[in-house]
C-alpha cells in the first residue's frame, strides 16, 4: 500500500461503495509507510483485490496480513493448497 494518494495504487475494494470507505492511511501502519483503511458504515462484506495477477506453480501457499481492531494489532493467516 506504499504507492498512491487517496487510495493505494493497484488495489480496489469489492463491496457496496455506500457501505464502506476505502483509503490509504499513512498514520496507522504495521510496517512500511502506509496501510489500507476500510471503514464499515453499515453491516456488509468487503474485500480487497489487487490489480496484479501472477501465475504460481502447484503447491501450498500461505497468506497473512496484520490488521488493527479496537486499537490492537492482530494477524490473520490463510493456507491454500
Amino acid at each position: 500500500f506504499e504507492a498512491g494518494t487517496q487510495t493505494p495504487s493497484g488495489w480496489k475494494l469489492n463491496g457496496a461503495s455506500e457501505k464502506f470507505r476505502f483509503s490509504r492511511d499513512t498514520n496507522t501502519r504495521f510496517e512500511g509507510g502506509a496501510s489500507v483503511k476500510i471503514e464499515a458504515l453499515e453491516n456488509g462484506v468487503a474485500s480487497l483485490q489487487s490489480d496484479a495477477f501472477y501465475p504460481v506453480p502447484q503447491g501450498e501457499f500461505s497468506f497473512s496480513c496484520h490488521y488493527q481492531a479496537i486499537g490492537e494489532w492482530k494477524k490473520a493467516q490463510l493456507v491454500v493448497q
